[in-house]
């Protein structure tokens, strides 16, 4: 009849552990799909589904992690807050990170000082600034 299920599933989890170790020791995926054609005799489309499926396993094993990693990195900064009591640029750092891990970082404020002579001058430098186009009836009087 051929071999059983198990065998097969064995057999393609060694050679998802093979390409693993390939791409971990920087192997390009043509390098992988053309070792792959040769020693077991399988098709590039094959191999590159093969590479795929780690790629994706990867991804996946990422994701679950994230929150763990989130969290590790959230307590040493929060351990670097504890005993930097009197650096104030160093906690103004250690705040910035923490908001960025906790996607809480505020928009950047950008300060603009415009200098015009005058009232109109100064009106009209605002609008180029913020792409405002002037109005034919605002030009003319």
């Amino acid at each position: 009849m051929g071999r059983p299920k198990g065998s097969l599933n064995l057999k393609k989890k060694e050679r998802l552990n093979k390409i693993e170790g390939m791409l971990l020791n920087h192997f390009n995926d043509h390098q992988i799909v053309v070792i792959c054609r040769k020693e077991w005799s399988i098709t590039a489309d094959t191999a590159r589904e093969y590479i795929r499926t780690v790629r994706k396993r990867w991804l996946e094993e990422e994701d679950e992690r994230r929150p763990a990693k989130k969290a590790a990195a959230r307590q040493r900064l929060l351990n670097i807050a504890r005993i930097s009591k009197n650096r104030p640029a160093l906690l103004i750092q250690v705040e910035r990170l923490l908001s960025e891990i906790e996607g809480t970082k505020a928009p950047e404020e950008r300060h603009v000082e415009v200098k015009a002579a005058n009232h109109d001058e100064a009106l009209a430098l605002a609008k180029e600034m913020l792409g405002i186009e002037e109005d034919e009836n605002e030009s003319s009087t």
